[in-house]
């Protein structure tokens, strides 16, 4: 809980500017738009929508004392009861948030909105499907070259290419 006294982290602060940005917009009604701006406000929106994903992402991922202290199995449970979402889709964004603090090139892409969430969850997936075997360094490889597809597939065409990441 905060203290009138005491700073919020910058993390909550963002979250509260957020918030009072969209609450200034929630009744403007997007049909005076014109064309134009429909389409900008469209790909601005979700490029926001991916960071904030990210950020509580990496919140997520350094979050497992929340679980603890609230007796839930892990952050994902936790998440699920505490926000009302099905615990599937919260332990898929956990396992990716746990991937995207392994992965920094990908973490980087998703924060400034390079890849989107089905494109991150696609390309960690392919990582992880690597063999055991295969050095890091290639590993590195796959991600940056997985990362650098992004600006031109979409997840379907994404998820054939790591499934072939090694060919490449």
């Amino acid at each position: 809980m905060d203290h009138p006294h005491q700073p919020s982290h910058p993390i909550r602060v963002a979250a509260r500017e957020i918030d009072h940005a969209l609450k200034t917009v929630a009744d403007v009604n997007p049909s005076f738009m014109t064309t134009p701006d429909k389409a900008a406000a469209l790909r601005e929106l979700a490029l926001l929508e991916a960071r904030v994903s990210e950020l509580r992402l990496r919140v997520a991922a350094d979050a497992c004392d929340v679980a603890e202290e609230h007796g839930a199995r892990d952050v994902g449970a936790w998440t699920a009861h505490a926000v009302r979402r099905r615990r599937a889709d919260c332990a898929r964004e956990l396992r990716l948030a746990l991937a995207l603090a392994d992965r920094p090139v990908l973490a980087a892409a998703v924060r400034e909105g390079a890849v989107n969430l089905d494109q991150a969850h696609v390309i960690a997936d392919a990582l992880a499907a690597l063999p055991g075997d295969v050095d890091a360094e290639v590993v590195d490889r796959a991600e940056v070259a997985l990362v650098g597809y992004a600006a031109d597939f979409d997840p379907t065409d994404l998820h054939r290419l790591g499934k072939r990441i090694l060919d490449v």
